[in-house]
């Protein structure tokens, strides 16, 4: 998944300071950077592609 590709990356990175999986305004995004205020989102391929999502009504929305 894109997501633990990201986490891996950070991780890798030694970049600190995010947490996963961060509730944020009725949503819960990828990735946060609380202190700085910045969200990361994700979209991978299972999400842009196959029938559910031509068909709108995909679940990563």
């Amino acid at each position: 998944m894109a997501e633990r590709l990201l986490h891996r990356l950070l991780r890798s990175a030694r970049i600190t300071g995010w947490t996963v999986n961060h509730p944020m305004c009725g949503y819960v995004v990828d990735a946060a950077f609380t202190a700085e205020m910045v969200a990361v989102e994700i979209d991978g391929y299972a999400c842009h592609s196959g029938a559910q999502s031509k068909s709108g009504s995909s679940a990563c929305r």
